[in-house]
């Protein structure tokens, strides 16, 4: 059954919920806006799409919400109201929709990130890690003063050694892209180091051509569609075009290639990748242990180079700052932890506390 506007989910004893507006709408479920009947009382009702994947996702998702006591009052994530049978999920109603495309003022982002970091904590305290932190699963009240997380559609426990999170690929970090478990916390901590950056310059961190949100999807880009990417990159000079020196043939290798060149970004920004991690996946890596090359190289050869392009000119007082707190997160090994974090968005300007960064 298709669901709309005006629609009322569940029935006696429990309270029902007449949908509103849609606020998302995602490849597995739509959003709604939505009001209890009982109090009048503003929520979110996802509800999954008509096909088992979307039944099976929305029901792990209830799983993990009441494993981490998404309703308990004091939960820093986005609130569990109730559970509409089968699977409907009311969640509570965020007005300020989410950060995608948001860009504020380095002093007016540190509390909102502050409070990312409690709920990111709340979930590593109890085991599991959110896997797919990224803007869009940020979502803010309407003054822009309360930020919290939402969407525990990927959320795995904590030191998994075989699944590979199923995070969004601008915003995954270095382990999760060569495969390397086993996966702890700090790829949240990455995640959200990338979402910093991007609500910061209004830019995207680390970007590769070709590629979407939807991580199913990243694996369809042909050689054409490469080839077309690739004229239509040179009409802007803003945009970067990745290429490999080799063409791939096949959607595992074009996959392949996406993710070199997602490393290739990465190595520019926050140098070489460690010794182990090389060794460990040569298929990347030429037998001196150097990254295959791209065709052109990495447009910019350091963090500072980027931010200094990325940001808009009434951020620069703060581009220090920024930049400081990014390479603590941005580490390959040893980031901080979210209380860490948040104690280094407490700092004076958001600057990393003594011992901060590297």
């Amino acid at each position: 059954m298709v669901h709309k506007k005006g629609d009322v989910l569940g029935a006696p004893p429990g309270p029902a919920y007449t949908l509103g507006d849609v606020a998302g709408d995602g490849r597995f479920g739509v959003v709604f806006a939505a009001a209890c009947n009982q109090d009048g009382a503003a929520v979110a009702v996802k509800v999954p799409k008509a096909s088992k994947d979307a039944r099976e996702l929305a029901e792990e998702e209830i799983e993990m919400l009441r494993a981490v006591a998404a309703d308990h009052p004091a939960c820093p994530l986005v609130r569990l109201v109730d559970v509409v049978p089968p699977s409907c999920i009311v969640c509570q109603h965020m007005d300020g929709g989410d950060m995608e495309g948001v860009v504020l003022p380095w002093p007016e982002l540190l509390p909102l990130y502050a409070m990312a970091c409690r709920g990111l904590a709340w979930l590593h305290q109890r085991g599991y890690i959110h896997c797919d932190i990224k803007p869009e699963n940020m979502l803010l009240n309407a003054a822009r003063t309360e930020l919290r997380i939402c969407d525990l559609g990927n959320a795995q426990e904590a030191q998994l050694k075989n699944e590979v999170p199923r995070s969004t690929f601008y915003y995954r970090a270095p382990e999760t892209l060569l495969e390397l478990s086993p996966y702890g916390p700090g790829v949240d901590v990455w995640a959200l180091a990338c979402c910093i950056y991007e609500t910061f310059t209004g830019e995207i961190l680390f970007t590769v051509d070709n590629l979407t949100e939807e991580d199913e999807d990243m694996s369809s880009a042909s050689s054409e569609d490469s080839a077309s990417s690739h004229e239509s990159s040179q009409e802007s000079e803003d945009s970067v075009q990745w290429e490999s020196s080799s063409s791939s043939e096949s959607d595992e290798e074009a996959e392949q290639q996406e993710t070199l060149a997602h490393l290739g970004q990465l190595q520019a920004l926050c140098g070489p990748l460690p010794r182990a991690w090389r060794k460990a996946k040569r298929r990347f890596f030429n037998a001196r242990g150097e990254l295959f090359p791209f065709d052109p190289p990495p447009p910019f050869g350091s963090l500072e180079s980027k931010m200094e392009h990325d940001y808009p000119a009434e951020a620069a007082p703060h581009a220090p700052a920024a930049r400081a707190l990014l390479r603590a997160c941005l580490r390959y090994k040893a980031r901080p932890a979210p209380a860490a974090l948040e104690a280094m968005l407490a700092a004076p300007c958001g600057a990393p506390q003594h011992g901060g960064s590297e």
